[in-house]
């Protein structure tokens, strides 16, 4: 019998709930408002003064560039001391250390900023609200960083086949049976030794053979292999040969092309 009571009770308060005209069950946040939260503004009469202003550049960076960092130094043009009580950034690859102790009127303190920029490429615009004891609504100050942050390319997604360390764009090529032919195949030394490339002339037929440029291909440099098809030097030609390379040490059949003959 009690929770038929509770039961009515939820019962009637939904009733009422759904009587109430719809401007009275949605409240709607007024968009000044919301402005005001997404940027907030600063104490009037600011006591903190900037000799670099608020706005920083960090100009063009790339992504996997060493954090950027800058010391800034600010004033207290105030009467009595001023204490930074938080600081809050709109990302969480800006980071913002500060003196924690009251710094007295006509003193300087400083805040070190630290802006991470792997995972952020593009337009670079953040910023840090500074609270202080002059108001805990608002913040006292707002500092900005800008610039822009150059998306890093991985050359590893654009080879997708390998030989060891050695990074291919494709392991396989075509040339037509007649005639003198080349074709260069991209590639990319994910190693960390530098790669002399060139055929193995035992096992490859001498119709085709292969050369690096560069020559020599550093460790983290792309190049290409340039193939040469010279059908006048074959002993026969078949529908498959494949090309065995040279330079790198593993078994033959992992460090062979497939060269189709049409």
């Amino acid at each position: 019998m009690q929770m038929n009571g509770v039961y009515r009770i939820i019962a009637c308060a939904v009733a009422v709930l759904f009587a109430l005209p719809a401007s009275a069950q949605l409240q709607m946040i007024d968009q000044a408002k919301i402005d005001s939260i997404r940027n907030p503004r600063t104490v009037a009469n600011m006591p903190m003064r900037f000799e670099e202003g608020t706005t920083l550049d960090m100009g063009q960076m790339s992504e996997d560039a060493e954090p950027w960092t800058r010391e800034l130094k600010w004033k207290n043009h105030g009467t009595s001391p001023l204490v930074v009580t938080k600081v809050v950034t709109t990302c969480g690859c800006l980071k913002v250390d500060y003196d924690r102790w009251p710094v007295s009127a006509d003193s300087v303190a400083t805040f070190s900023l630290e802006y991470r920029p792997k995972g952020h490429p593009g337009t670079v615009y953040q910023r840090a609200m500074i609270y202080t004891n002059a108001s805990e609504s608002s913040p006292t100050a707002i500092l900005v960083v800008k610039g822009d942050v150059l998306p890093v390319m991985n050359p590893v997604e654009d080879y997708p086949q390998t030989c060891g360390a050695l990074r291919l764009r494709t392991k396989s090529v075509s040339f037509q049976r007649s005639g003198r032919q080349q074709i260069a195949v991209a590639c990319y030394n994910g190693g960390r030794e530098p790669m002399r490339l060139s055929t193995d002339t035992l096992l490859t037929s001498p119709a085709l053979r292969l050369e690096s440029e560069p020559r020599e291909l550093q460790p983290m440099e792309e190049g290409e292999l340039i193939i040469t098809f010279d059908p006048s030097k074959a002993i026969f030609i078949s529908p498959e040969m494949p090309l065995y390379l040279r330079g790198i040490y593993l078994p033959p059949r992992e460090r062979q092309l497939k060269v189709y003959i049409k």
